[in-house]
């Protein structure tokens, strides 16, 4: 397995499939900061974007999002356009980066956005933030990433495990907006979902995750407890994901009785793919946009 391949793959596809972030129309105006080092290290993983409407009144909620690429590939750029949006709608939103494998192995992507945090709730009042009134997003990936660490923040027992100290009490976190993402890696790997070996190893280092000393970190879905968020989750039946990780998790927050509320697309919707929610020309990228943004409203 060679996880150059998997970096070459992604960015031939991104080159000739990612749409322009101008695709997402914003009729209000909204202020970009880019490039902002979260950390004080050299290095563009340890750097963020800050998007927020330049009129808005009162303290702004927080979204703090996590891009995909298979724990291996991937940039905060890819996610712009989506960003804009969801601060023209009155959020205070930072697009994270984050360490990628396989330089970066589990736990250190999720130390490298604990601390992206810290620094944001240290910063957030410049911009008119309510570090009080905070959400994490992601795709994919970062999905995973997004969801794993909301568990840090409600599971005193995996904080204590993982050794990362939780950057935001469960008080703090008021949701999670998360698009087809992997959340029970003990499944993952059965799943026809393309270069998913090389993408495992590139978080974990193997794709032996029975000798993984350290595989029983790495699942959101079996670290969820009664003090987990309110979640809204999007997915498509196209995608290989969908079954075993984006429908196993509606069954757990189920199951614990978290508040949630998912769309998903049927077989008929094609565009309903991995990686759907960046296309703006889509009607189900908009429709799962508009579904995240009132989600967000009504638990802000």
């Amino acid at each position: 397995m060679n996880i150059h391949f998997l970096k070459a793959y992604a960015k031939v596809l991104w080159l000739f499939m990612i749409p322009p972030t101008r695709k997402f129309e914003i009729t209000n105006e909204v202020k970009d900061i880019k490039n902002v080092s979260y950390s004080g290290k050299w290095g563009k993983h340890n750097t963020l974007d800050v998007h927020y409407p330049k009129n808005a009144s009162g303290p702004l909620p927080i979204v703090a999002y996590v891009h995909g690429g298979g724990w291996a590939v991937g940039d905060k750029f890819i996610d712009t356009g989506y960003c804009r949006r969801l601060a023209e709608s009155g959020f205070l939103v930072f697009n994270l980066n984050y360490g990628l494998g396989p330089k970066y192995n589990h736990p250190e992507p999720l130390v490298h956005l604990a601390n992206a945090i810290e620094w944001i709730k240290a910063n957030c009042a410049k911009y008119n933030g309510d570090k009080d009134r905070f959400f994490l997003a992601g795709d994919s990936a970062g999905a995973h990433l997004a969801s794993l660490t909301a568990c840090i923040c409600t599971n005193r027992d995996l904080e204590k495990n993982i050794g990362i100290k939780a950057p935001l009490s469960p008080e703090q976190l008021k949701g999670l907006v998360l698009y087809y993402g992997a959340y029970d890696l003990n499944t993952i790997l059965d799943t026809t979902f393309p270069l998913i070996k090389e993408s495992v190893l590139a978080y974990t280092g193997t794709i032996d995750l029975n000798r993984y000393e350290l595989a029983g970190q790495i699942s959101p879905l079996h670290h969820i407890t009664d003090s987990y968020p309110p979640v809204f989750l999007s997915s498509g039946e196209v995608d290989a994901l969908h079954e075993s990780q984006t429908v196993a998790m509606i069954r757990k927050l189920e199951s614990i009785g978290i508040k949630h509320e998912e769309l998903l697309f049927d077989k008929s919707v094609s565009l309903a793919s991995h990686g759907f929610h960046v296309y703006a020309e889509r009607e189900c990228a908009m429709e799962a946009l508009n579904g995240a943004v009132q989600f967000l409203k009504n638990h802000a």
